[in-house]
């Protein structure tokens, strides 16, 4: 199914700091070529790498530092997204169909504001767990989650999803009745 890729966050770290870099670099070199004092001196940023030598401690942790910024975007890049698309249960002639993660999640809210004293529904899905949270004015919600959690699973048993996710149902007081 259709994943939203993690690839997007390290490019936009990387991204950002590689700007970052050209224009202090940039600011620095205009700046010299105008006679004003640099933001960067480049002679003294020359002679302390030259001085530096690869045993030194803060040469080792800025090292270490970027070994585990690095290792940290790669893995991010490497991993899949959440799935934007959950596989329906697959019928008679193979035909192979998905339904979108925010469309079911409006769809599942709409359901649960059906249940008698629930005024708000907020639905969120997961890759294995559908959260239901349930706003009502009652000040005894007893029974009711159950009835909201038979409104979802009643419409999840009608969209028929391929691997049957975990329900939570929470009941909130309603703030907009007070």
């Amino acid at each position: 199914m259709t994943r939203l890729t993690r690839r997007t966050v390290p490019a936009l770290i990387v991204a950002l700091l590689l700007l970052a870099a050209s224009v202090l670099v940039g600011v620095s070199c205009v700046q010299t070529i105008a006679g004003v004092p640099p933001l960067l001196a480049f002679d003294t940023l020359g002679r302390t790498a030259a001085s530096s030598t690869l045993a030194d401690p803060a040469v080792l942790a800025a090292g270490g530092l970027l070994a585990l910024l690095g290792a940290v975007l790669l893995l991010c890049a490497l991993l899949p997204g959440i799935p934007q698309v959950l596989p329906l249960a697959a019928h008679e002639g193979g035909a192979v169909a998905g339904v979108a993660r925010n469309g079911l999640a409006r769809d599942l809210a709409a359901h649960a504001r059906r249940a008698d004293g629930v005024t708000t529904a907020r639905v969120s899905v997961g890759a294995r767990t559908i959260r239901v949270t349930a706003g009502t004015p009652l000040r005894d919600h007893s029974g009711l989650a159950d009835k909201v959690r038979t409104a979802v699973d009643t419409r999840l048993a009608e969209v028929e999803l391929a691997r049957a996710p975990r329900l939570r149902v929470h009941i909130v007081p309603d703030r907009s009745a007070r």
